[in-house]
Formats: C-alpha cells, structure tokens, sequence
C-alpha cells in the first residue's frame, strides 16, 4: 500500500479528489434532493434562484465534506495526513443482543433495521474514524443524504444553525426554515459525532434540543456517538451498540497497514514480539493490560510508537502513555528514520513533561479538549508559570509551535487547536494530580455533577497511583459493602448477597423489548415504589439469552460506586470474583424484582432467573475484600516513606 506525498497539502488533496466526489455527489442529489425540489415547486412556487442556491450548496458541502473525511490525523504516523482506505481496520458493531454487524461501509442491513443507532463506547475505539468510513460510503453508495455535525459545537450554536452554516458553503445563506422543511420530508443521514464533548453545563439543554429535533425529523436515519454519559437515557428511541473489540489478527492487520504506510518494515518484529510476550505470559497479571491494548485500535497503533522508539512493549496504561510520549518528544515523525525535531520552546524533556501534565489538569478542569487559539495560550501559560525551575522566559506561542509541530500531541482546524486524543489529556492530567494535592481534587470528583465524564481519568489514575485511589476512591465503597453484609446474618450464601450489593435487577420475557425515556423513567419509578427507596438509576437493559429474548434492567443505588466498580472489573482486581450462569433458562410469565430485598424468600422460578443475571458477572470476594480493607488502612495510616535518621 502506497502512502501519500507528505509535500501534498490538503487543498492539492482536495482538488486530487474532486473529480472522484463529483462521480459520486452529482448522482446523490439527483435522486435525494432533486425530487424534493421539483416536487416542492410543483405545489406551491419556488424561488429558482433559491432553489439553484440550495442545490450548489449541497453539492459544495458533500464534496468538501467527502475529500475532507477522505483523510484521517494518525499521531502513529506523526499526525500525516492518510487516506483513511490506507489505514481504516473494518470494526464492528455489537448490539445489547450480540447481534454483529461489520462496518466496511454503509451496512444497510443495520439501518434498515434500526433507524437510529448510538455508538457508545471508550475512549480509542475508533468511534469517530467509524463514523467518517459511513459518511464516505453513504456518498459511495448513494444511501441518502448525509450531514456530518460534530456536537461539541452546541456550545456556541444550536443545532439547526450548525447545518445551515454547514450548508452555507459558497457564500449563499441558506434560509433556516427552508433547510428544516427539507429535513422534515426524510432521507438525511445525520452522523452526530460526540455526545460526550457537549460542555457539562449546556448538556442539559442541548439533549432537550436534539430530542426535540429527533421528534421533529423523524423520517431521517441518525449515528450518534458517546462515551458513557447519564443524559445518554434521554435517547431511548435510539439502539444502543458498541465497537467489539479488535481481534488479534484485526490487530495485526491495522500494524501492517500502519507499517505499510511509514515503509519502516517494523510490522514482523512487532507481531512476533507480541505473540513471544503474551504466550510466555498467559497467567501474568502483569500483562493483561498489553492484551486489552491491543484490541482498541488508537492504542494498538501507539503500540507501534513505543516499539519503533524502543523495542519494547509496556504492560501498564501509565507506563504505555509516558513511553508514548518519549517516543513523539524525541522522534515524532516516525516515517523517517530516527528525525529528532528541534523543539521551539527549547523546554527539556522532563520540563515540557510538566508543562503537558499543567496543561492536561487545567483542560480536565475546563472539560474540553478544543479551544480557540487565544484561549489555549491562556492556559498554556499558567502551565507554564506552574513549573518550578525554568529560569527563561518561555513564550506560550512556541509551545503551542511544539505542540502541534514538534511533538503532535495537539492538531490545528483552522482557528481552533484540540488534543490528539481526549485520553492524552486525561493522562497528563493524571500525572499532575498524582503530584498535586491528589486526594483534595479525587474527592472533589467523587463528589462532582460530571463524575461520569471523568471515568477514562480515573481508570488511567488507578494505574498511575493505585494507593491514593484506593484510599479515597475504594475505600467508601468497601465500607459500606462490608456493613452491606455483615447487616443480615440470616443469609448464609456470601455470594448470593454480594451479587445483589447495590444492584437490583427486573426481568420480563417479550418479544421485542423497546424502551423509550418515558418507560425507562416509569420503570425505575415503579422499583422505588415496590422497594421503597429512591435515587435508583436504570444503567443496562435489554439482553437475551440462548436467542431467547428477556428484557433484564439492571438498576443500581449508587451510580458513583457502580461506576467505580466497573473500573475494578476493568482492572481484573484481584478483590472481585467472576460467577458463571447456568444453562437454564425459566418460563415467565410475569415481571420478575430481584434485589437484597427479597433475597431470602426466592421461589423457585426466581431462582432460576437469577441465573439470567449472574451471567459471568463480577461479585465481591468478601473475605479478600476484608483483607485488602486492612491493607488500604494499614497504609493509610503509616508515614509516607523511610526514616529520615542515619545520615
């Protein structure tokens, strides 16, 4: 596979690619917009000139949109521009149902069936390359009419306005109302790319808008993605999927790919070395962590970073990412052999490292990952100003140059520069709060509105500073899970009464279960009415089992600790125990509430379902939770560090 010419600019890349886009858009508006316009002129009079300017404009918008996507930033290839066919590993769809569907295109089978489909997942998977791959082929394979909005700019605009200045593309201002009247006959395509980058403080609002858009347009296919988010329930409407994880050999593919472009001819020795490492390891806890690198596509390629820079592989996220920042400080592009850039801010390696993890904390705080020039160098600046020893003067504006320049670690879109990757600034991030007051800001995140946002954050700091985080952030909840199960000696079964630890779970059987935020609501008002408590959150539903439908809500009392825990799940900690399920599968005939409320009274039936729910779930271990209670106290109250006598 050819790489580009890195001396071809974007607009050459562009123009190279009109011809190609005008093969695909002109037959696209033909047969989507067209119609709509004749159609529309023929009951009621249509400006020509209006209508000539909304037809330029849409073709302006896909071409520029179509060349735009043809190319993806890789910071595995030094943050070139590639053509995202080079580099793109086909992913794959995986719905509540275990329903697959591949995405090496449009995958009209999966919006036939469902309309409207939320890409929820983790950081790195890939949701947005995922979603620019679609947007090409519905051009491709001329499925409609597609809009691309990056929902991070509901900060500044509200929807509508977002797609007319999309559609504003040649100086000719599309008429809102004439734009919503089009939308509101169907046959759009909206790819709404990042729920989650919607600023906390607007979210609110802007999910009361969208839902009132969706409501109104309903005649459209819609993509959103997200990391996990609570205001994620209000899209009830929407089929929930997830971006499985890559397999092995989709891992070697997307290095090959990656190797095929830098032409370094690294892919054999990488491959090998991660076969060597992972079958030399297979009981290694130490070497989980490389594993699960491995099946998320941006971590998989700076796997190919730290072994081009040192040969090596790391075995833990904090390791990984300060390996991959040594690589990009002192050879960021990768396709020539061994470059080191001169570094504007002429910073060492150890004092730009500070200046990033400022950087980061100041940018978790602010809960953005884009911002106008002046506003970074704002912040830019106080990271500066924070790091002890620089005696220069260091310019914020040649910072910013290595930043983007020097290093990669930020990408340029006209007046606006944003991280690489949101989780580079979640790691620096970590790094200063490791360093800086650590438990004061940890307990202020526990205690935040957004906790949610900050969960990619906190799996990176378990890594970073496992002890702070047991301390502040496990402790509490092994507190209370340990009075949880010393309140009821009546019941004997440890385990039974572990699965039921601030979860509650509901079954019923039917044929398609479909929950809407109205019903989602209403159930969860119904389990606090039945049980008599409050402030329960409905956090999974709709599974089946054996191609048996079954509608299993999984309710928790404390959203915070399920969350916690399910970083703990991630981390294979050593405190929690996996349950398998049973092959039995019950008849119901009615809904089904399991919760410590009635655990001593299950009739056979329920517990039958019960093995619906333990389905290879993770539990408490509650004897080595006892032990590993001690050993968080026991370290808590010892003094930091050796003596300091004897010198």
């Amino acid at each position: 596979m050819q790489g580009r010419d890195k001396n071809m600019s974007t607009l050459e890349l562009a123009k190279a690619g009109a011809p190609i886009a005008a093969q695909f858009i002109k037959p696209l508006i033909d047969d989507w917009l067209k119609p709509k316009l004749v159609k529309w002129n023929s009951k009621k009079e249509l400006n020509e000139k209006l209508e000539g300017s909304i037809y330029d404009n849409f073709y302006e918008y896909l071409k520029t949109a179509y060349n735009e996507f043809q190319t993806v930033n890789l910071i595995a290839l030094g943050n070139e521009q590639i053509k995202i066919g080079d580099i793109y590993q086909s992913l794959t769809l995986v719905t509540s149902e275990k329903e697959e569907y591949k995405i090496d295109g449009y995958n009209s089978e999966l919006v036939e069936k469902y309309e409207k489909i939320l890409i929820e997942d983790v950081a790195g998977m890939g949701k947005s390359t995922l979603m620019k791959k679609m947007f090409i082929a519905s051009i491709e394979e001329n499925r409609g009419l597609p809009i691309f909005i990056e929902l991070k700019k509901m900060e500044e605009k509200s929807l509508i306005d977002i797609i007319v200045e999309n559609l504003s593309m040649i100086n000719k201002e599309v008429e809102k109302e004439f734009i919503l009247e089009l939308i509101n006959r169907g046959d759009f395509i909206f790819f709404l790319d990042g729920y989650d980058e919607i600023p906390f403080e607007i979210q609110q609002k802007a999910t009361e808008e969208l839902k009132a858009f969706f409501q109104k347009t309903s005649k459209n296919i819609f993509f959103m993605t997200s990391r996990h988010e609570q205001g994620l329930t209000s899209f009830g409407q929407f089929k929930k999927t997830k971006i499985k994880p890559l397999r092995k050999d989709e891992t070697f593919s997307l290095i090959e790919k990656i190797d095929n472009v830098t032409k370094i001819n690294l892919a054999q020795d990488l491959i090998e070395k991660i076969h060597n490492v992972i079958s030399n390891n297979l009981n290694n806890r130490q070497f989980e962590d490389l594993q699960k690198f491995l099946e998320v596509p941006l971590l998989a390629t700076l796997v190919y970073i730290t072994f081009r820079h040192k040969r090596d592989l790391a075995s833990k996220k904090d390791e990984f990412y300060e390996k991959v920042y040594n690589a990009l400080y002192q050879d960021h592009d990768l396709s020539k052999d061994y470059l080191v850039r001169k570094k504007k801010s002429n910073l060492s390696k150890t004092d730009f490292f500070q200046v990033l993890s400022n950087l980061g904390f100041l940018c978790l705080k602010e809960n953005k990952i884009e911002f106008k020039e002046s506003d970074l160098l704002s912040l830019i600046n106080q990271a500066i100003n924070n790091v002890y020893g620089i005696e220069k003067e260091i310019k914020p504006d040649d910072v910013l140059y290595d930043l983007t320049k020097s290093i990669g670690l930020f990408l340029q879109f006209g007046v606006y520069f944003k991280w690489t990757h949101k989780s580079f600034m979640e790691y620096f991030a970590a790094v200063y709060v490791k360093n800086n007051q650590s438990e004061d800001i940890l307990k202020n995140i526990l205690n935040s509105q957004r906790f949610e946002s900050y969960l990619n954050f906190l799996d990176i700091y378990h890594d970073i500073d496992m002890k702070t985080f047991d301390k502040v952030l496990l402790l509490p909840i092994l507190n209370d899970y340990i009075a949880y199960m010393n309140e009821d000696k009546s019941v004997s079964d440890n385990d039974l009464k572990s699965l039921f630890y601030n979860t509650i779970f509901r079954i019923e059987a039917e044929e398609r279960i479909n929950y809407d935020e109205n019903r989602h609501k209403l159930i969860v008002k119904e389990v606090e009415e039945s049980l008599g408590v409050n402030g329960l959150n409905l956090v999974a539903i709709n599974f089946w089992i054996n191609k048996k439908p079954f509608g299993i809500m999984k309710i928790v009392e404390n959203n915070k600790f399920y969350m916690i825990f399910s970083i703990l799940e991630n981390k294979n900690k050593s405190i929690l125990k996996m349950k398998s399920r049973t092959t039995s599968i019950p008849e119901l005939d009615e809904r089904l509430l399991l919760s410590r409320f009635n655990m001593m009274n299950l009739n056979s039936i329920e517990l039958e379902a019960l093995q619906l729910v333990i389905a290879n779930n993770y539990i408490f271990d509650f004897e080595l939770v006892k032990s590993y209670k001690k050993q968080i106290e026991s370290n808590k109250n010892t003094t930091q560090g050796f003596s300091v006598e004897g010198f």
